[in-house]
């Protein structure tokens, strides 16, 4: 029981020990200074900003569209007592154009051209 105890005093001891190393060795500040770490940092950066630019756009085209619906609604509103209120289509002077009966042979695959 006493090695138990003394083995996790020891292990514990170094572990503190070997953290305390680390920090101040300044071996996570090389990581953090790295060019490709800052090159990094600043395309982030720049991601930030395109969204945020894009997000103002289609905020504002989002007002252009509401407000062109509202102006269309109110043309629709002042044009439809303009046309007379038929419920029922007018009939067609024209005769409807005769259906084709369907095909019983397969349709033909298309070749392609050749590359000459």
């Amino acid at each position: 029981m006493v090695r138990i105890f003394i083995g996790l005093l020891l292990g514990f001891i170094l572990g503190v020990a070997g953290a305390i190393q680390f920090l101040s060795s300044g071996r996570h500040l090389q990581i953090m200074t790295s060019p490709q770490v800052q090159q990094l940092e600043e395309q982030v950066k720049q991601s930030n900003q395109q969204i945020e630019q894009l997000t103002k756009k289609l905020e504002a085209a989002a007002e252009v569209m509401e407000k062109t619906a509202a102006k269309f609604s109110a043309l629709e509103s002042r044009v439809e007592p303009l046309h007379p209120s038929s419920t029922q289509p007018e009939p067609s002077t024209t005769k409807p154009l005769a259906e084709e009966p369907p095909s019983t042979s397969p349709p033909q695959p298309i070749a392609p051209p050749s590359p000459s």
